[in-house]
């Protein structure tokens, strides 16, 4: 088989995510690996084996917990109804979580434990923490490169820190 073109394939990958969010209450990989065998059967070993999973995979627990999927255009048996004093909150389908086991794994909201809410709340803590970090290591960063191109305004931040090692070994 010629593999499909990204959009197709995209569309396919979505779909498969929105089936077996539909009619399984957790999806592991591979879970949505196995499906993704079945429904593009005749890709090749090479094909699965250079990255075609983990491309698959990534776009189908992305597609496995966004809320604004096929879900929202059509009736959706995990869809989630809200009682009214819920009604601007956007919930997700299903929560992607790390088992303590190790496995990742996508639950349906419906299905979920409070162990499984208690884990995505977890990760998303955990998500923030790191973002933070990554925030403050990046504006570490630019206390000292915005000076350089504030004064330098045609360089770009490679520029400003290949002056900022010169200087730093010119000093040496």
């Amino acid at each position: 088989m010629k593999c499909p073109d990204v959009k197709q394939l995209s569309r396919i990958l979505k779909a498969i995510a929105v089936e077996l969010r539909a009619t399984s209450a957790e999806v592991t990989r591979e879970d949505y690996l196995r499906s993704v065998r079945a429904r593009l059967d005749d890709l090749t070993p090479e094909q699965l084996h250079y990255g075609f999973e983990q491309f698959a995979w990534a776009t189908g627990r992305h597609a496995l917990k966004d809320i604004q999927t096929e879900a929202e255009r059509r009736l959706d048996p995990a869809q989630l109804v809200l009682p009214m004093s819920m009604a601007g909150l956007k919930i997700p389908l299903s929560l992607p979580i790390d088992r303590p086991d190790g496995r990742r794994v996508c639950v349906t909201t419906r299905a979920a434990s409070l162990e499984d809410c208690d884990l995505y709340d977890k990760s998303l803590t955990d998500n923030i923490h790191a973002c933070t970090g990554r925030q403050l290591h990046f504006r570490d960063m630019m206390k000292d490169v915005r000076p350089v191109l504030l004064d330098n305004p045609d360089w770009n931040v490679g520029m400003a820190l290949d002056f900022l090692r010169d200087q730093e070994w010119g000093a040496a």
